[in-house]
């Protein structure tokens, strides 16, 4: 039982995160996962001390609910305490994408993101000529990327993760996919407020 104690204070020490971000780990994408699901639930399980907010694609979009999703995660042995206490989110779809499929490189996402951010502006296609002018300088991006010509917007997702990140420890863990998708997107966003992750590698599809 001692050594059964100190590897699981090893496993809980391996993370120094006190707050977990999922993204879109759910039955719509379960064929896309790489993972075992009763692996990352049992994962979940040990580490108990996380503050999670599961985001995901809900009925907007045709796809699962909260409660489906928790169910579904139940049927995979997720203790029932650790899923009534996560924060779950319908976060929205796509709102960088147009910019990310057409090549445009992260940081200069990430430059309009923040200028959108630090303007108050919702929508890039707000931006009077004058403002896109001013970010085309800032990113050397032709001003066809930021005339609203590729929808690019802040999502209510913002509010959430600052809601969320509130407090002493802002660094959360992030898990979940597409890596170069929905994944990503929740990224470039963390990065647009400020705050750094860290990652877990066998849960990121």
């Amino acid at each position: 039982m001692k050594n059964l104690r100190t590897y699981e204070a090893y496993r809980r020490e391996k993370y120094k995160n006190k707050r977990l971000i999922v993204v879109d780990i759910q039955p719509t994408y379960r064929i896309h996962m790489n993972m075992d699901m009763t692996i990352f639930t049992r994962w979940l399980n040990r580490h108990d001390y996380f503050d999670t907010l599961y985001l995901y694609n809900g009925p907007d979009m045709g796809m699962e609910d909260e409660y489906e999703i928790k169910e579904w995660l139940l049927d995979y042995d997720l203790d029932s305490d650790i899923a009534r206490d996560m924060l779950f989110f319908e976060k929205g779809y796509a709102f960088f994408r147009d910019l990310m499929d057409d090549g445009v490189d992260d940081d200069n996402i990430v430059k309009i993101g923040k200028y959108l951010i630090d303007s108050r502006i919702q929508d890039i296609r707000e931006l009077s000529e004058e403002q896109q002018e001013e970010l085309s300088k800032l990113t050397g991006l032709d001003t066809h990327y930021l005339d609203g010509s590729y929808m690019f917007y802040i999502p209510e997702l913002k509010d959430e993760l600052v809601s969320f990140l509130r407090g002493s420890d802002k660094k959360p863990l992030c898990i979940g996919g597409g890596e170069y998708e929905c994944y990503k997107e929740v990224i470039l966003l963390l990065q647009m407020l400020d705050y750094e992750w860290d990652e877990e590698s066998q849960f990121i599809y």
